[in-house]
């Protein structure tokens, strides 16, 4: 497996670049989500970390045995950075089975069966739309959520992509 951890400072990603990096993954997902795509190797989410965090991360997988595999990534990673800033990237391949441990969870504190969470999903389907009201509107609502003055700092958003990477 090709594995990536990309990361960009909350330092780095005033309102605007915020919502081109999330547009960036919306679209890139909606155009690439065809089942004979030659992307559908590369799996992807993004946490929406609290800025008290620090970061947004971008955890990206590719079968290291697909076609192309590592310009798939690179490119990848590439158009998610169209028109933000230069993250962190961290890149390694790794066996399967390491890699599945390294995205699993491994803190006993997250496995005990005694914790509690509350969480919602959504899959999208299509990229945020456009105009008033639209992406621009939700996309806005998620940057101030991430801010300082949010109530709930230890809320963060992970964004999954609805594919599997084969193998």
């Amino acid at each position: 497996m090709l594995y990536a951890v990309a990361a960009w400072g909350w330092d780095q990603l005033n309102k605007d670049r915020f919502l081109q990096l999330i547009q960036n993954y919306a679209n890139w997902h909606v155009t690439n989500a065809a089942p004979t795509s030659p992307t559908r190797f590369l799996s992807s989410f993004m946490v929406l970390n609290h800025v008290s965090n620090g970061t947004v991360v971008l955890l990206t997988q590719v079968d290291a045995g697909a076609p192309n595999a590592e310009t798939i990534l690179n490119d990848y990673l590439t158009f998610m950075s169209n028109g933000v800033a230069q993250p962190f990237i961290s890149q390694v391949r790794l066996p399967w089975l390491q890699a599945a441990r390294l995205t699993g969870t491994t803190n006993p504190l997250l496995n005990d069966p005694t914790l509690r969470g509350e969480y919602k999903s959504a899959y999208m389907k299509a990229a945020f739309p456009p105009g008033p009201g639209g992406g621009a509107v939700q996309a806005s609502g998620a940057h101030r959520h991430r801010q300082p003055e949010s109530q709930r700092p230890a809320v963060a958003v992970r964004r999954h992509d609805r594919r599997r990477t084969a193998g």
